[in-house]
């Protein structure tokens, strides 16, 4: 940590709508964001979540 020691943490700012809207975008990932194949991350064709 940097600073004065009086940084919140991130999720310190999150609340209950985030949390619901997280869940939501868990339950139907967009294409875009899933993997087709095994790939290191900052590769091509990477994304950080495995598709099926």
């Amino acid at each position: 940590m940097t600073g004065s020691g009086c940084e919140r943490p991130f999720a310190a700012g999150l609340n209950v709508q985030d949390a619901v809207a997280f869940t939501g975008f868990l339950r139907e990932i967009p294409p875009h964001y899933l993997s087709r194949r095994k790939a290191a991350p900052g590769a091509l064709g990477w994304a950080p979540f495995r598709g099926s």
